[in-house]
């Protein structure tokens, strides 16, 4: 490089320097035969302006270099760093050759000497013509040989040797070509700022004096990042605007390039000084390349990688790295997809530390998020405005894009040059979620803390696979290492994998797509979302069209129709069909249709476009009619955005409800939650609730409850409760059951995180609680809401379906189509925005009429003239969800029954624990004594329990009270009659025991937010009957009720009072109620604290009585091996699950039929191994009880995964040996196998 630039110079040299210029350009080893000062002072002798200016700075130590590299003067470890800087001096002296130094166009001199020198040719010619002309008349010798036609013909020699010259040097330019000089003005102001010789070398000193300084080191090689960051927009600038000027852009782009590669290596050298980092970053690519996933629950790489880049931004600062931070947030999304498949591959059933490793990952994915968003900007539009933004919303005006290119081809003569002025600027960098990631993170969030037991699906699996692999590219695109580190990640499995995605149009086409919705109820948007498989039925007759317009060019060059024709379908033709919306795609094509209709109308046959142009327009008609069908889906996709929209809030219902974290370091935070025990510890707090619920109560109850909640803030959780009840009254319709969903979501989040904490958190557990109850609360609702919408959509439908009966599109002219066509939008649009008026309703005024039913008449307004509600409501009105009847007969068969189970337990014969040198604890030794001690009390006569007597006075007290309320539903009955019966309830509710003091009860059950706080009654299948799960929601949706009505209660005596009542008969009705419902609280959290126990007892029971013969000893340390085998087992099978989609995906790749069926066979093989290895086995239990029929179980098992581990070892020679697959992407699932079959071993020893 260094001669091919003495050689663009050597004009430049005086005649005596010269030869010896051209020496060492011909002659390999001539510099060397000088010495380091006559080479300098031979370099001197160049006149060039531009290389005078850099000799002393650049070329003396370039050439200082060279000799330094060629004499081995230094030591092997300094080679690199001579070499980097070699490669910045060649390009700060190629970059000061190659930048334009005059705004013409020097493409254009060649041929303006070439226009001159034929014009001079055709002078002599003509001369040489005159000459013989005139010899000829005087002496008739035509060709004379005269010393002036000699000197003609020598002189047009000479000038055609010229002619010869110059038209080599002739450059062609495209008619459209941006003005050179934009390209001169850019390129002078890169060399001027970014490419600035003493800016570039004031960046190398500071990054050599650096290298001892690791903190100022950072910051440098973050400027250097934002150098090369720049220098490469420079060079994609150059490539993609001023193509047409490769002669110039091409050695431009190279010596900046060479700037770039030794930039990066000498960063490279300075860092070589043992940085941990790399290491860690190239184990982290290989831990994100490795497809099949291996131990998917394994985040050590990931958490590693947050904590060294979060230290890395927080040093920078504002020169933090704008790819690193993507990076890093692509990487934490990755390792919360991964640890979402861990969960599912393992059915719920995770480790301890899974939920704090959960937190930790999204506390550093959404740290730094909400800035971006304190200071939305404020759009000002008028109502017109608005509703043109709504409809091109829904129906994007896709060809002004396509007309824009038709307009510039048609006014190419009158685009002036204010118009191209523009330069692409980057992008910014305001916010480190994206709409798509901050989407996807909340569908993630939602499969993390979900109570649901899902298995893994192909959707999640290809989802995880995205995110991991494009935080791989992310990362080698960001990376900051230099030429130590090795630039070779293996990751076929990955790739083939990736590769197959980006082609298999049904799977979701490209890779950055991993945020499409996982549900299947999601209905694809015609104009926005993409659909490959239709978009690719264009490219056939795109390509016949440009075909066919080509053709016609060259008998009519540059004929603007054509030309226009010709750039709109190869723009048509070049969108990406992973991306671009089959609405998109349509409209470029009813374009080129109008502007073909230009053409047709004057050809005649012989250059008429064709049958192209057929194909296009039956393609057009093809998909009108599938938009016409995608009509139907339109309400959902308007429900879909409602919901994606609330989605949205996900990163500030974070920031408010889980921020606890924000202080703590992430290196505190768990390394790896792949731990052996299983976690199931749901009703660890359950039972918990303040100590107010038990005034009046035994000291006995109080001592038997815990009452760890007293402690928290109570404020906090009010003004918190306040909020979320502002968020979910203020919704919209169409947001309402998604942000109802999000709160869910975070209840859990905080109950699993409260759980997994090795102390409890009773600010967090009671902020949970409340999360809870408003959920509990208002999901009596959602029912009520969903009638609502349907009700009110219904009759849009209705105009949505007539639309689509009398809208028709056929293959007519372009004109009535895109008339149609309009007009058909707008109807729909008008449509739309009824049903968006139905979204937008107000879910606070809908629930109004809810919570004053059976107080006062709905339509009455708050004015203080309400008129109450005085007619009695039936009693299914009252109690929807249990009649009276059907309460009755349950009361009297809900007595605790474990017989079946006793009686199992009673044959079982006891074991002599005499027999074992064990020590065991008391409790052990005297549960036979324990069990025959329940047996005697369960033999009692039940009918005497206490629980039955309460039961009979409370069903006699209820049946009382509905005969009297429906007496008084007569036709004559009288308001005296009425008073008296208010007055003879009082007295009945006395003397069951209902009090009218206020310090009957205490004061926080007037408030809202400590009844939030109570827990709430959980119920699971095996412990549960399903008629006790019944009576369970009954009696749920009942206290939600009470507690709704009696809250609007208070607000109705306190605002209007009744003119039917008296005030001391409205506070007696209000404190019985008050009374009423500290019974059910009392009841609820008894209920809340006892069913735990009573599952987990009754779970105990049937795992003992499913027994045939006693237990094996020494069950602690089996439950950890177990542990072991099923972190193994179910790691090995999702890896042989991944490895068969790998294997279906990558099946239509090959073309070969022999290697295909070996693939197939392959396919058909693993998936019958799947099958038996679930059906083998299940998940150990939660408690750890484990006989020799388990034990037989895992030893079946091993048989099983030996004999997959055989077949997948063969089908993995097979693909070897014919190419099918590489042999790396079976080398995780070896791995799987070999680690359950070694965990069993070890379990047999």
């Amino acid at each position: 490089l260094f001669k091919n630039s003495m050689e663009a110079l050597i004009g430049s040299f005086d005649k005596e320097s010269t030869p010896a210029i051209l020496s060492f350009i011909r002659t390999p080893g001539s510099l060397w035969s000088l010495s380091h000062d006559k080479a300098q002072e031979l370099f001197s002798k160049c006149k060039h302006p531009a290389y005078i200016e850099i000799y002393d700075n650049v070329v003396i130590p370039l050439i200082g270099t060279l000799y330094r590299l060629h004499n081995s003067e230094i030591a092997i470890k300094e080679i690199a760093e001579e070499i980097s800087l070699a490669w910045i001096y060649i390009g700060l002296i190629r970059i000061q050759l190659y930048t334009p130094g005059s705004p013409l166009d020097p493409g254009k001199k060649p041929i303006a000497k070439v226009s001159e020198q034929e014009r001079y040719l055709r002078g002599l010619s003509g001369k040489l013509t005159a000459v013989r002309m005139d010899s000829g008349y005087l002496t008739g010798n035509f060709f004379p040989n005269s010393e002036y036609e000699m000197h003609l013909l020598e002189e047009a020699k000479v000038t055609k040797k010229k002619l010869s010259k110059q038209e080599k040097k002739r450059v062609e330019r495209v008619d459209r070509a941006p003005p050179y000089y934009e390209l001169f003005r850019e390129s002078r102001n890169f060399m001027k700022s970014v490419g600035a010789t003493d800016g570039v070398l004031k960046l190398v000193k500071h990054m050599r004096d650096a290298r001892s300084h690791p903190e100022t080191l950072k910051k440098v090689i973050s400027r250097e990042l934002n150098w090369q960051s720049t220098a490469g927009s420079f060079c994609a600038r150059l490539s993609s605007h001023f193509a047409p000027y490769e002669d110039v852009i091409i050695p431009l782009s190279n010596a900046v390039r060479n700037i770039q590669r030794g930039l990066r290596e000498l960063a490279g050298v300075c860092l070589s000084v043992k940085q941990p980092n790399d290491t860690e970053k190239i184990n982290l690519l290989d831990h994100l390349l490795a497809y099949p996933m291996g131990s998917i629950g394994n985040t050590s790489h990931s958490i590693k990688h947050v904590t060294l880049l979060s230290g890395e931004n927080n040093t920078r600062g504002e020169d933090a790295n704008p790819d690193e931070i993507r990076s890093h947030v692509t990487t934490l999304l990755a390792s919360l997809c991964r640890l979402e498949i861990h969960k599912r591959a393992r059915s719920g059933k995770v480790g301890k530390r899974f939920y704090s490793t959960c937190s930790a990952l999204l506390e550093a994915a959404t740290k730094g998020y909400l800035s971006a968003l304190d200071n939305p900007a404020e759009i000002i539009e008028t109502e017109e405005e608005m509703q043109e933004r709504m409809y091109r919303d829904q129906f994007p005006d896709h060809s002004k894009e396509f007309n824009e290119l038709i307009y510039k081809v048609e006014n190419s003569d009158e685009i002036g040059y204010e118009e191209s002025e523009e330069i692409a600027e980057s992008d910014g960098f305001d916010a480190k979620l994206s709409e798509s990631q901050l989407a996807l993170i909340a569908e993630v969030h939602q499969d993390l803390f979900a109570v649901d037991r899902l298995g893994a699906s192909d959707a999640s699996r290809v989802r995880a696979f995205r995110v991991a692999y494009s935080a791989a590219c992310q990362i080698g695109t960001s990376s900051r290492w230099g030429a130590s580190t090795p630039a070779t990640l293996d990751g076929p499995g990955a790739h083939i994998m990736a590769l197959s995605l980006c082609t298999n149009w049904k799977g979701g086409g490209a890779l950055k797509n991993y945020s499409i919705p996982s549900n299947s109820s999601y209905s694809v948007d015609f104009h926005k979302d993409p659909n490959p498989e239709e978009v690719v039925l264009g490219a056939l007759p795109l390509s016949n069209l440009i075909i066919r317009i080509s053709q016609l060019l060259t008998a009519f060059p540059g004929h603007s129709i054509l030309t226009a024709l010709g750039q709109v379908a190869e723009s048509v033709r070049k969108l990406d069909i992973a991306e671009a919306s089959v609405g998109k795609v349509m409209t470029g094509l009813e374009v080129i249709l109008r502007k073909a209709q230009e053409w047709e109308q004057h050809a005649s046959d012989r250059v008429k476009l064709g049958s192209p142009l057929v194909e296009i327009s039956g393609l057009v008609a093809r998909w009108r009619k599938m938009e016409l069908q995608s009509w139907s889906t339109l309400l959902d996709n308007r429900e879909e955005r409602r919901s994606n929209q609330a989605r949205k809030r996900w990163a500030r219902l974070y920031s408010l409800l889980c921020n606890k974290r924000s202080n703590l370091p992430l290196s505190s935070f768990p390394k790896n939650p792949y731990v052996s025990s299983s976690f199931n510890s749901d009703s660890r707090y359950s039972g918990d609730c303040p100590s107010w619920v038990w005034k009046g109560c035994s000291q006995e109850m109080k001592r038997v409850t815990s009452s760890t909640l007293d402690d928290a803030d109570i404020k906090a959780n009010a003004e918190v409760s306040r909020v979320l009840d502002g968020f979910l009254l203020t919704s919209v319709l169409g947001e309402f059951s998604q942000r109802l969903s999000l709160l869910k979501n975070f209840s859990f989040h905080l109950l699993k995180e409260c759980i997994s904490s090795d102390e409890c958190d009773v600010q967090q557990l009671s902020l949970a609680r409340v999360l809870s109850s408003l959920c509990s609360h208002y999901s009596q609702f959602i029912d009520t809401l969903a009638l609502k919408k349907e009700e009110l959509r219904r009759p849009i439908e209705k105009k949505l379906k007539d639309e689509v009966k009398l809208a028709k599109w056929d293959e007519q002219s372009y004109y009535a189509l895109a008339e149609s066509s309009e007009k058909n939008h707008r109807k729909l649009m008008k449509i739309l925005r009824e049903y968006d008026e139905v979204l937008d309703l107000s879910v606070g005024k809908l629930l109004e009429d809810q919570f004053c039913y059976g107080i006062r008449s709905s339509k009455d307004s708050i004015d203080g003239n309400s008129e109450p509600c005085t007619s009695i409501p039936p009693n299914m009105m009252i109690f929807p969800a249990v009649n009276a009847s059907e309460q009755e007969q349950t009361c009297n068969k809900n007595t605790i029954k474990l017989g079946a189970t006793e009686d199992k337990l009673k044959t079982h014969i006891w074991a002599d624990l005499t027999m074992f040198d064990i020590q065991y604890d008391d409790h052990v030794r005297r549960m036979r004594r324990y069990f025959k001690k329940i047996c005697s009390i369960r033999s009692e006569d039940c009918a005497n329990h206490w629980g039955v007597d309460g039961s009979v006075i409370a069903s006699d007290l209820c049946s009382t009270i509905f005969d009297r309320i429906g007496f008084l539903r007569g036709e004559k009955t009288t308001k005296p009659m009425k008073q008296r019966a208010l007055v003879d309830l009082f007295k009945e509710l006395k003397r069951n025991g209902y009090s009218t003091t206020k310090w009957s009860v205490p004061k926080q059950i007037r408030e809202m937010v400590h009844i939030l706080m109570l827990p709430e009654p959980t119920r699971k299948e095996q412990g549960f009957s399903t008629e006790n799960s019944k009576t369970l929601s009954s009696a749920e949706v009942y206290f939600q009720k009470t507690v709704t009505e009696l809250n609007r209660l208070r607000s109705e005596i306190s605002a209007f009072g009744s003119q039917h009542m008296s005030q001391r008969e409205m506070q007696l009705m209000q404190s019985f109620s008050e009374h009423g419902l500290m019974m059910l609280c009392q009841q609820r959290c008894a209920l809340a604290s006892t069913l735990p126990d009573v599952d987990h007892l009754q779970t105990l029971l049937n795992s003992s009585s499913a027994l045939q013969q006693s237990l094996p000893i020494r069950q602690v340390s089996l439950q950890t091996l177990v542990g072991n085998f099923d972190d193994a087992f179910f790691s090995a099978v999702e890896n042989l699950q991944q490895l068969l989609l790998l294997m279906r995906n990558a099946s239509p790749l090959v073309n070969d039929n022999k290697k295909k069926q070996v693939l197939n066979d392959s396919v058909t093989m693993i998936d019958s191994h799947i099958s038996c290895l679930k059906k083998s086995y299940s998940l150990s239990n939660d408690f750890g009880l484990y006989s020799h029929e388990s034990l037989e179980e895992l030893a079946n098992t091993r048989h099983l995964l030996e004999n997959t581990h055989q077949h997948v070892s063969d089908c993995q020679l097979k693909c070897q040996s014919l190419g099918c697959l590489p042999s790396d992407v079976f080398g995780m699932m070896y791995f799987s196998c070999v680690s359950c079959v070694l965990s069993l071993l070890v379990f047999r020893e």
